[in-house]
């Protein structure tokens, strides 16, 4: 009877609340304790782990939460973390773009300054190139004409009547220097001495003969003397019954016996050689090199009767430089050409003072295309431009360089306008003026005169060229740094999802607790329980070190404990009370523990109260 009377009394109903929690030290009223021991072994496993949201348990607005209100609280936070996922990954994305935009843009830009610099390297070397070219030219001419004089003084010979030995020979000899294909010899010839001039002319056809042995034998050229045969007279040999004029001159010398015009541009129905008439000064072509056909036709024309080489000559004559005239085509050779007239003056050291139009002679003209003066100037066939000259007589042509090669374009302004931005420009010979060079002589190695027609060229890049300046390079470093940024952001996110999930494990660890928790107790209790592991929590977190310390003599003393249990002195490993079957172990242990409960009693107190004590009699 007693014993079934203290089995009812020891099992309390759950529904039933404590009055007052016993000091746990008390040994009579030890199993008041088991509640608390329940209590904290359950939530351990949701409080003490790091992972667990605390803000469970914290207030909401000011109010105290518990885990009823857990739902509406996570979705809030979930809400939060999405948006501020959301807004991580537009930021990334745009800082993303953002620097690879800057990286594409700055490479793209290096190569488009690479680009303009090197072409401005490119148009610096071409107005080296051509300067050199044009005063090295004038030089070579100017040599020509000074061996010229010489050979008039040796000889003892006057002008006009002059005929140089070895003229084809002297030329060719300086063609590398020249680079012009043709150089004719034009004694002035005044009004007074021009029979005497005719006369000397025809009697002096040999060095025709010697010209053509010349390009046989010395320079490997085939025969390029035509002569008539039986039934032919030069005139048809050289001109042709179409040819025929009013005032026919005499070939049958092998050259004309007159001064004549070939062309007269004032009535196109003249095309065949006249006699020329009256006028003050005359300038026949006379010796020519490299001989040919064609100039074995027009031995004795005047090029007075063309305008722009008379204007030449009395520019020439009246300054003692050499003079660049108009551009023309032969129409044969693609391009234009442009003859460098040079002056012969009767003295070899004439005196400043003393060179006046009478003192000079004769002159040397070479004929040279234009784009003679750009060859070779790169030896890398990706370097180049486009060069367009024009001069002040409405003359425009263009021409385009690519390594050592030059191209003729066509006639006019033929350029991308789309780099007219890049223009660089200069003036022909601008070196060779007479105010430029004070220490170049006006004998041999005249200035170059600037006031009548002055070559401009202008250089432009053109496509293919810039081409060679745009790689694949700005792409391929804004894909690094696109594949750099997808990586860290795919790394981030990818770590962000493992958080995730381990929180949800967590969430639903605490959730069950909870199930648990609420299931044993009521909601004022269980809500206590919270408050209270909650600054049980962050009391040890304050004193991590005590808490440490604590914590080693809580196993001793646990050790202990389990071998004074077992009476067989064997120590036991400490039962784990941060899981639900670890509290439930602690439940089933006997025997007294020494282990102070930590926490106010649960409890509810009652000012006043009624105590009804029914029972069975009989």
């Amino acid at each position: 009877m007693t014993d079934t009377s203290n089995q009812e009394h020891d099992e309390i109903p759950s529904q039933w609340v404590a009055l007052k929690e016993s000091a746990p030290s008390a040994p009579q009223r030890s199993h008041h304790a088991r509640p608390s021991m329940l209590r904290e072994s359950i939530l351990l496993s949701g409080f003490e782990s790091e992972e667990f949201d605390q803000s469970a348990a914290s207030t909401v607005n000011g109010d105290d939460v518990g885990p009823g209100s857990q739902p509406q609280l996570a979705a809030k936070e979930t809400r939060a973390v999405y948006c501020l996922k959301l807004a991580l990954l537009v930021l990334m994305l745009a800082l993303a773009a953002s620097f690879a935009g800057i990286v594409f843009a700055y490479t793209s830009n290096e190569e488009d300054k690479n680009f303009e610099e090197t072409f401005v390297i490119y148009s610096q070397q071409i107005e080296d190139a051509v300067q050199v070219s044009a005063q090295n030219r004038l030089e070579a001419i100017g040599a020509l004409a000074f061996q010229i004089q010489t050979y008039v003084h040796d000889s003892n010979s006057s002008w006009p009547f002059v005929t140089v030995s070895f003229y084809e020979d002297r030329v060719y000899s300086m063609n590398s220097l020249t680079d012009a294909f043709d150089v004719l010899l034009f004694p002035v010839v005044s009004q007074k001495n021009r029979r005497a001039w005719e006369e000397y002319a025809v009697a002096n056809v040999h060095w025709i003969n010697q010209s053509y042995a010349a390009q046989e034998s010395e320079m490997g050229k085939p025969p390029g003397q035509i002569l008539p045969t039986a039934n032919q007279t030069w005139f048809d040999v050289l001109w042709g019954e179409g040819f025929v004029t009013a005032k026919p001159t005499d070939f049958s010398s092998g050259i004309s016996d007159r001064i004549f015009g070939g062309w007269d541009p004032k009535n196109d129905s003249i095309r065949g050689p006249y006699q020329y008439p009256k006028q003050e000064f005359y300038f026949p072509q006379w010796q020519a090199a490299p001989i040919s056909w064609y100039l074995q036709t027009t031995i004795n024309q005047n090029y007075g009767q063309f305008d722009d080489f008379l204007n030449s000559t009395v520019l020439s004559m009246a300054t003692g430089n050499a003079i660049m005239g108009v551009a023309w085509t032969d129409r044969i050779v693609p391009g234009f050409i442009t003859t460098m007239l040079y002056p012969i003056y009767r003295e070899i050291y004439p005196k400043a003072e003393s060179q006046t139009s009478s003192e000079v002679v004769a002159f040397l003209g070479a004929d040279i295309y234009w784009k003679e003066y750009m060859t070779n100037i790169f030896q890398d066939d990706s370097a180049g431009a486009i060069v367009v000259i024009e001069n002040n007589m409405d003359q425009v042509f263009t021409y385009k360089i690519s390594g050592a090669s030059v191209t003729y374009i066509g006639e006019d302004d033929l350029h991308d306008e789309s780099y007219d931005d890049m223009e660089e420009t200069f003036v022909f010979g601008s070196n060779l003026a007479p105010n430029m060079t004070s220490n170049v002589s006006s004998n041999c190695r005249a200035f170059l005169h600037q006031e009548w027609v002055q070559y401009t060229f202008r250089i432009y890049p053109y496509q293919d060229l810039e081409a060679n300046f745009h790689t694949s390079q700005p792409a391929v470093y804004t894909a690094v740094v696109l594949l750099v940024t997808l990586i860290v952001a795919g790394t981030f996110f990818m770590y962000d999802y493992l958080v995730e999930r381990r929180q949800k494990v967590v969430m639903r660890t605490a959730e069950r607790s909870d199930a648990i928790v609420s299931s044993l107790f009521p909601k004022s209790v269980k809500e206590q329980l919270y408050r209270t592991s909650t600054s049980h929590l962050d009391e040890k977190k304050k004193n991590s070190t005590k808490s440490q310390k604590q914590e080693g003599d809580y196993d001793a003393t646990q050790a202990a404990d389990s071998e004074n249990t077992d009476g067989v002195g064997a120590t036991k490993a400490r039962t784990s009370t941060t899981s639900l079957e670890g509290a439930v172990a602690g439940l089933q242990q006997t025997g007294p523990t020494n282990r102070k409960l930590e926490g106010p009693p649960i409890a509810e107190l009652y000012d006043e109260a009624t105590v009804f004590f029914a029972g069975t009699f009989g």
